[in-house]
């Protein structure tokens, strides 16, 4: 965000500012040129509606920027951070202006403005009103043409999956199947039959999209991937604990999804991948959910017989030797779970002692 501060754009965005301020700088002096006596509330109402209209939109306007810049950091904010400097000087000079107007007020309703003593706050207004309209011009611009929409991509024929996902896609709840496909392309897989669970992936997300059977979407889950390998169990903290019953423990079940990942990686000969933690935490029904309910009641139980492996030695080793081949080959989620749980793990409902 300090780069947006310190390049030429928003110099000349400061710079054009300060010409307007020397322009009505240079027209007070030479339109005031006699004292004049005025109501209080030409000078009084102004500068109290500035000081409360700025007090609300000035918060506003740095959560926005704070906001865009921290789901796209690549954007382009030079107009909109210059908006809210001048509001900022607005809002000095309102309250400069409210002492100052102090300093001329006589008994009545009127003040006496005396040239060339006073020009200083005929000036100060006429920079408020100057800025306030700056800025308003400023942040049309902004929003006109530097603000671009999240889901705005480059129409090259790549598949989705060569771009990398903004942190929220634009894509909600109750939008239609077709809608989506036709805005983000092909999943690069369908998790069910009826074609109702999507896959989509890029360099550094996975998203699930689950559509009810008239293909309205209904959940959206994100998880995003970890720097050069390095997520782990606890990237889906809150998925485990969405997902697992009150007499599970969180700790067991990150435990469960290291060693799965670190298991698999080990078999295939290779380093261990992010792949390997989404495979781990979908076999345990942390993240996708699979169709078979059954599946979901013996997974659950699994994860139940192995209860205190996070601080076990013992029951992390029983743990990796319930593990099968089948299991531990390098093949996509769903095809792991037709096999069923039987086919994964050995001794599933073996006593733990």
């Amino acid at each position: 965000m300090i780069g947006e501060f310190i390049n030429i754009k928003f110099a000349v965005e400061m710079f054009f500012a300060l010409l307007v301020a020397t322009i009505l700088w240079v027209v007070m002096r030479l339109s005031w040129k006699k004292s004049v006596e005025i109501k209080s509330d030409y000078l009084k109402t102004p500068t109290n509606n500035v000081l409360i209209v700025l007090g609300l939109v000035i918060p506003i306007l740095v959560a926005l920027a704070s906001y865009l810049y921290t789901k796209n950091p690549e954007g382009v904010y030079s107009f909109l951070l210059a908006t809210i400097v001048l509001y900022f000087f607005v809002l000095l000079l309102a309250i400069w202006q409210t002492f100052s107007i102090i300093s001329v007020a006589s008994i009545g309703d009127t003040i006496k403005i005396k040239i060339p003593e006073d020009r200083k706050i005929i000036i100060s207004m006429s920079w408020m009103y100057g800025f306030l309209v700056l800025g308003l011009i400023y942040f049309a611009i902004f929003f006109l043409c530097e603000l671009e929409s999240p889901s705005k991509t480059v129409k090259t024929g790549r598949k989705f999956t060569d771009f990398i996902l903004l942190e929220k896609p634009e894509i909600e709840i109750n939008q239609n199947k077709d809608q989506i496909i036709k805005a983000w392309g092909e999943p690069i897989n369908y998790l069910d039959e009826e074609k109702n669970k999507l896959k989509y992936q890029s360099d550094n997300s996975i998203i699930f999209l689950d559509f009810d059977k008239n293909g309205i979407l209904y959940k959206i889950l994100k998880i995003r991937k970890g720097m050069g390998g390095n997520m782990n169990g606890t990237k889906f903290l809150d998925e485990i604990k969405r997902g697992i019953s009150f007499d599970e423990n969180v700790n067991d079940v990150v435990t469960m999804i290291n060693i799965l990942a670190d298991e698999r990686a080990k078999t295939n000969n290779r380093n261990i991948k992010d792949e390997d933690y989404g495979f781990a935490a979908s076999i345990l029904c942390i993240i996708f959910q699979p169709k078979p309910p059954k599946y979901q009641e013996d997974i659950t139980i699994l994860r139940k017989q192995f209860k205190g492996i996070s601080v076990n030695a013992n029951i992390q080793r029983r743990f990796k030797e319930s593990m099968t081949s089948d299991l531990l080959k390098d093949k996509p989620i769903e095809d792991a779970i037709k096999l069923g749980i039987e086919k994964l793990f050995v001794a599933v409902f073996e006593p733990t002692y």
